[in-house]
Parts: structure tokens; sequence; C-alpha cells
């Protein structure tokens, strides 16, 4: 078993197992050949049972045939691990059923394959998968599919076995109200990026005539609406306005109108954080009818709510999430009335629960940069000083996944990254624009022509760089397949080192790299350690609460791996 497969099975125990007292554990396919999954569930009170066709060290019992296991009763197991295995089932649609079988209701299945590693007989090599193949199996098994991802050279899917007819969320409307301003173009864009469901709605009200920015703004995107939605979205223009009031006039009419589904809060000068309507879809579906309070990002790093307690100040309209259709409180107009809206709609529903959510689904005005006030610039100083080896683990997954390209590593520094990105074949150059340092270029971004490079990476730079936007839009340039950034968390550090100028969460950081022209897709990484020894990807909607100490993107100008 190779380290990212035993990385990707660790995140797997540490994000859904870690509350678990008592659990009964089977692992298809545990026959130790470079190592076992054995040592992650060796806890109290957790039983582990090794199975597979034949005996040998780390097996525990001998599995009757490929497809059909029935001396092993329905449900037996609490959780059910496979991990590089899959690739050697000659029908895995057949084998996974039975896997799901022997799973208890509402239990769990880990299934982990290789997606690009080489042809190796074991004794036969059959299949490499991706998200979506997995994804598909998983639920003709009855499994409901929490994550499906690619993992650098693996493919891991995570489902829960359904207890009875599947729940759904079966309509989301977005309210989203506008000035006319320029932001909105922004906003807009947010939504385009946004997992979408056949009933689903958007309501766009403008509060005033509309303007020429306006229009034009509605106008391509309800080209864009057309084209790829069943229905077009709703435009909502309130003709007796400017009402001046944040919006609370337009709010309050238009939710008398708004009949069915959840309701979903948006502001003109804030975005939706890719990923967003997945993680609130997610909450309805396991708790059906109650209210959710989200969390919304700042650019500073800060967010809202900071504790699950319902006070002006700490909740507002674009955090909370309700149903459609029930009794509802009213914006008050003044600036805090949102809060009005908030208190009176939950109290006027006391059967209803309150959920409190760690996601931040927003960001709000992420064209605002903070920036650090104690911030102490270094960029242009040669020497070590700032530029300690902590990025080891990045560069050695990187230099994994990419292999055989050629790869300018942006800020190279001491050039510690040029033997870890080299190790699988890739052509390295380095560029930094300080002085006495071992680069290749010296050269500032600008003066490097476009597609220069198949890969672009930049081990924690970012944050030391005074336009990121900027900044990504020359990685993005340079790059013919892919960029990579990685930085740290800002809800872990918030931004204490001073040569940071500025740090980022993970909402706001994939809403940045994933608005970046040429942009086509996006990977989702986190680590556990700050130097990248466990790099682990995540879905874009469990992306937003990640509390790791280094993110890492990767921006992809095509439209997957290669």
């Amino acid at each position: 078993m190779h380290l990212s497969a035993m990385a990707d099975a660790r995140r797997f125990v540490d994000r859904y197992l870690q509350s678990a007292q008592s659990i009964r554990v089977a692992d298809i396919g545990s026959y130790d050949v470079n190592g076992t999954l054995r040592p992650l569930f060796a806890r109290s009170g957790w039983s582990y049972c090794g199975m597979d066709a034949s005996h040998g060290p780390n097996v525990d019992r001998v599995l009757s045939s490929a497809y059909s296991w029935p001396e092993i009763p329905d449900g037996q197991f609490d959780v059910v691990v496979s991990t590089q295995t899959l690739e050697h089932i000659q029908r895995p649609w057949k084998w996974l059923p039975e896997v799901a079988r022997i799973c208890k209701s509402n239990g769990l299945v880990y299934v982990c394959t290789p997606n690009t590693w080489a042809y190796h007989e074991y004794p036969i090599d059959c299949w490499r998968a991706w998200p979506d193949g997995l994804r598909a199996m998983f639920e003709d098994a009855g499994l409901d599919v929490l994550e499906a991802y690619h993992n650098g050279p693996d493919t891991t899917a995570i489902g829960r076995k359904r207890t009875a007819a599947k729940r759904t969320c079966d309509k989301l409307v977005v309210l989203l109200v506008t000035h006319g301003r320029e932001s909105l173009s922004a906003t807009l864009d947010s939504l385009k990026r946004q997992s979408w469901m056949p009933h689903d709605e958007i309501v766009v009200v403008h509060d005033g005539p509309t303007g020429i920015v306006a229009r034009g703004l509605f106008n391509e995107f309800s080209r864009w609406s057309l084209e790829y939605r069943d229905d077009p979205y709703s435009l909502v223009e309130i003709f007796d306005g400017p009402h001046r009031d944040w919006g609370h006039t337009p709010r309050n009419r238009t939710l008398q109108q708004i009949d069915s589904g959840y309701v979903v809060h948006l502001d003109d000068d804030d975005v939706l954080a890719p990923g967003a309507l997945g993680a609130i879809r997610s909450a309805i579906v396991e708790h059906p009818g109650d209210f959710f309070m989200f969390r919304i990002a700042y650019p500073s790093g800060e967010s809202l709510w900071s504790e699950p307690e319902l006070r002006e100040g700490n909740v507002g309209t674009a955090l909370f999430v309700h149903p459609a259709g029930i009794p509802l409180g009213e914006f008050a107009p003044r600036h805090a009335g949102d809060f009005t809206f908030v208190s009176e709609t939950v109290q006027k529903n006391p059967d209803r629960n309150l959920r409190w959510r760690t996601e931040a689904t927003h960001v709000i005005r992420p064209l605002d940069l903070w920036v650090n006030p104690q911030f102490e610039d270094v960029g242009l100083s040669g020497g070590a000083t700032g530029r300690e080896d902590y990025q080891m683990g990045w560069q050695d997954f990187f230099g994994r996944l990419f292999g055989p390209l050629s790869i300018l590593d942006v800020g190279a520094g001491l050039c510690l990254s040029r033997p870890r990105l080299s190790a699988f074949g890739a052509t390295v150059t380095t560029q930094d624009i300080a002085p006495d340092l071992p680069v290749d270029l010296r050269c500032p971004l600008s003066e490097i022509p476009d597609g220069s490079f198949d890969v672009v990476t930049a081990f924690d730079v970012i944050e030391h760089v005074a336009d990121p936007v900027a900044f990504l839009a020359d990685l993005s340039r340079i790059a013919r397949i892919a960029f990579v950034v990685t930085t740290p968390n800002v809800w872990v550090w918030h931004c204490e080192n001073r040569f940071h100028i500025r740090e980022f969460s993970p909402p706001m950081l994939s809403h940045m790299v994933v608005s970046t022209p040429g942009v086509r897709d996006v990977d989702l990484y986190a680590s556990s350690d700050h130097h990248g020894a466990r790099p682990c990807m995540f879905p874009d909607s469990k992306f937003l609460n990640v509390d790791w100490p280094v993110l890492g993107v990767v921006g992809w100008k095509i439209p997957a791996i290669p």
C-alpha cells in the first residue's frame, strides 16, 4: 500500500470515525503486501476483520468467492473499507453490492483505488476509476455518496448505506437583492459555479429602475440560465425604488411570493463560495424542516457567526437558510433590520430547530483585500530569511502528481523544491525576484511569455504578494495545463506572521482561484501538517470549514487531469 492511500484512509478515519466508541470494521482485500489499514482501527472498543480471497498475512477470514459471501450475515459490520483492491476485481459492479450488503443500515463504506498507477498484475489488473464512475456504482449498490474525489494517483468514494427511501432537498431558492452595483457581476458569476438541481430557482430583485450596468448583467445571466438550466431565473423589478433601506423592502415583498423550497439569501456585494449550495443541500437532507445558520467569511479571515448565539451583530440574513411558506418575520427599517427578520422568524416557529453550521458559504466583498498592519516586507532581501524549508511534503506530492512535465516554481527562494519536483521526471525551472538566490529566472512574472510551462507552482508565496488576484492571473497565463498555490490557513494562523501581507480562508482562496481567467476546474487540498506531509483532497462543499494548517489549490486550465 503506497503512502498516499494510507494518508487518504487516515483522513477517512479522522473525519468520519473520530467520535465512534464501538464499531466493527471489515477490510476487503486486506492481504498485507506492503502495509495494511489495521493500525488505523487499533482502538479500544473497535474490532477489525481483514478479509481476502486467500490465506496470508493480515487475513482473518478467507472469502468464499469474488462476488457472493453467504457466510457473512447482512449488516454485520458498521464500517466496510477496501483500498487498492477494486482495480483487481473483474466485475466491480457485482462486487460492490455485496460490500454494501454486509454493511449495516446507515453504516459507512470506504473505497480507494488507483486512477493513474502503472499496470500491476496481482494476479490481474482490470480497472482505473474516477469519481463519476465510483459515484455511479455506489448509488447502484444502495449507498448514498458522501464524497467522491480524486486525490493525486488515487480515487476515493465514501458512502452511507441507505436506510429507507433516499431523502433529497427538492428545491433551493436563491434570493438576490441588488441595487445595480458593478459588484453584481462577481455575485452572478459565483452562482454559475454552483451545482444546481432541476427545480431550483434564482430570484433577482432589483430595488429601483434598472440601470445600464445592471441590465447588461441581467441579460448576460439570462442567456446562461436559459442555456444551462431547465427553467430560466426570475427577475423582479421594483419600480417605486430605490428605497435605500439595505434591501429590506424588496425582501419583505418578495418573500411573500416564495411558497416552496428553502430560501438562501444573497447580497450583490457578496459571493457564494464554491460548493456552497452543495453544503446547504446536505444540511437540509440531514435535518429537513429545520433552520440553519451558516457562516460568512471576511477577507481579513474573520467570520460570522463567532459563537452560536442569536444576537444582533453575530448573525444576519446571508447566514440564515430557512424553509419557504412558513410564518416569517419582517426586515425592520434600520441597518440591522435583518436581525429582526431572523429573530422573529425563529420565534414564530418554535417547533423548528436552529442548526449552527461551521461551513462558510458566503464571502463578503471578496475584492476588499485586508492588509496585515504588522506586515514587514522581506521579499526583496536575499539569503535564507523567511525561506525555511516548510513545503517539502507538498513538493513531493505534486512532483508525483505531475510527473515528467515542465514546471516553473515561482518564488523558489533557495531552490529546495528542485530535487523533489524533478524526482518523477519533471524539468524544473526556478524563479524569484530577490537578489543573491540560486534561481534560473530573476525576472518578474510579467516578463514570462504565455504558456511557457506545463505547470506553474507557488509554494507559500501568495501570502507575501500585494495583489493576489493579478498574481493568480499571471500563474494561469504562464501555465498550459495547471497551476498550484499553497498557503497558510488564516483560520489557524490568524496572520500572526509579520512577513505575511495577508492570509486566506478556505472559501476565500477557492473563490479567488476558481475566478481566475482560464481556470476550468479546481482541486482543493489541505494538510494537517505544516510541511504538507499528508495533503488530502476535499470536495468543494467540505472545504468550506477546513481547519487544517495549510491549504493547497490546483487551478486546471483543462477540464480534467490529463
